[in-house]
C-alpha cells in the first residue's frame, strides 16, 4: 500500500511527520503519546490494560474535584492530563473486537486499527456521541484522502456501497473507585485494500476503501494522521456534526429488521427508517405504522 515514489512506512516517526503536516494538528496531539505496532491483540484492550494498570490499580483518578478553575488542566488529575489522547495503532491485531464481545477481523497488509483516549472534564455524559464524531471524523478523513464519499449504518459502521470498510467501538471507562465514568476510549478499524483470505462469513459483507485495486495514493500513517487530525479537531471544539451525520445515513428511507436486543432475534421486527434524532437515536416505523426510537440494539438492512 504506498505509491511510486514512497514506501510505506508504519511508525510512529512516519505518524508524526504525516500529522504535523496537516495545518494546526500538532496543537491536538502530544508525539510522546503515540504508540504504533506491527501487531498487537486489540488496541482498545491495551489501552485499557495501561489505563488500570498505570492508575486505576494504584487507586489514582483522572478527574481532579469539582472547582471553580473551568480549564482543562485544572479538571483533570497529572494521570488524566498523561492518559488524555493517548494514540495506540497496529498494523494487524490478533484478538480484534467488536460489539458485545464479537471478534474483529483485523489482517496485516489490509487496513490500520486504531484505539484514542478522550478524557471529559466532568465525566463522559453520552459515550455514543464519540462515535458519531468519529464515525463522521473518519468519512471526511477518506474522502479528502482518496476522493471517496461513504455513508453510516446506524450507529457505528461505515459503508461503501453495500459492503463494510470501517467499524468503531467505543467504550466509556468508569473509575472503580468513584463509579464516575471518566473517559471513552474509541477503537477504529478501517479496511484499506481487499483481503483475499476474508473468511466465508466476511466475503459478502466485507469491503475495503480501494477494493480491487494493488496500490494506495495514501499510505497507513497519512490515513490514520487524517482521521485523527479531523476527529480532535471536532471534539475539541464541541462541533455539532448531527447533520452531517444524518446526511450520511444510508438507511433512511430504507426498509430494515430490528433487533432491539442484540442476541435476540425472537424480538425483531421490521420497519421502515424515518430518520436519526439529534441526539443520535434512530427512528423506525412498524408495520402497524407506530413509530419507535431506538437508541440501542442493532439494524441489517433488508431487499426492498
Amino acid at each position: 500500500m504506498q505509491d511510486a515514489n514512497r514506501e510505506d512506512l508504519f511508525t510512529a516517526n512516519e505518524f508524526w511527520k504525516d500529522f504535523t503536516s496537516l495545518n494546526d494538528s500538532s496543537a491536538l496531539l502530544s508525539r510522546d503519546k503515540v504508540f504504533l505496532y506491527d501487531t498487537i491483540g486489540s488496541t482498545n484492550t491495551e489501552l485499557l490494560k495501561k489505563l488500570n494498570e498505570e492508575i486505576y490499580s494504584c487507586g489514582k483518578s483522572l478527574l481532579c474535584e469539582s472547582g471553580n478553575d473551568s480549564s482543562l488542566a485544572s479538571q483533570l488529575t497529572k494521570e488524566g492530563r498523561s492518559f488524555h489522547k493517548t494514540l495506540l495503532a497496529a498494523a494487524e491485531q490478533t484478538a480484534g473486537r467488536g460489539r458485545i464481545g464479537r471478534k474483529f477481523y483485523s489482517p496485516a497488509k489490509s487496513g490500520i486499527y486504531f484505539s484514542f483516549a478522550y478524557v471529559q472534564p466532568g465525566g463522559i455524559k453520552n459515550p455514543s456521541m464519540y462515535t458519531i464524531t468519529s464515525v463522521v471524523g473518519v468519512c471526511r478523513a477518506i474522502k479528502k484522502l482518496f476522493g471517496i464519499q461513504c455513508s453510516i449504518k446506524w450507529v457505528n459502521d461505515i459503508y461503501l456501497g453495500q459492503k463494510k470498510i470501517c467499524g468503531i467501538l467505543t467504550e466509556g471507562i468508569t473509575n472503580p473507585k468513584s463509579g464516575t465514568v471518566e473517559c471513552a476510549v474509541v477503537g477504529i478499524g478501517i479496511n484499506i485494500l481487499s483481503d483475499e483470505n476474508l473468511p466465508d462469513e466476511l466475503k459478502d459483507k466485507a469491503g475495503a476503501i480501494l477494493d480491487g485495486k494493488k496500490a494506495a495514493s495514501a499510505s497507513r500513517t497519512k490515513l490514520l494522521a487524517a482521521c485523527m487530525n479531523e476527529i480532535l479537531k471536532s471534539l475539541d471544539s464541541n462541533e455539532n456534526i448531527m447533520e452531517e451525520y444524518k446526511s450520511l445515513s444510508m438507511l433512511t428511507g430504507r426498509t430494515v429488521k430490528v433487533i432491539p436486543t442484540i442476541g435476540n432475534e425472537s424480538s425483531s421486527y421490521t420497519a421502515k427508517v424515518l430518520g436519526i434524532t439529534d441526539d443520535a437515536s434512530l427512528i423506525v416505523q412498524k408495520e402497524d405504522g407506530s413509530q419507535a426510537q431506538l437508541n440501542s440494539g442493532e439494524v441489517s438492512l433488508m431487499l426492498n
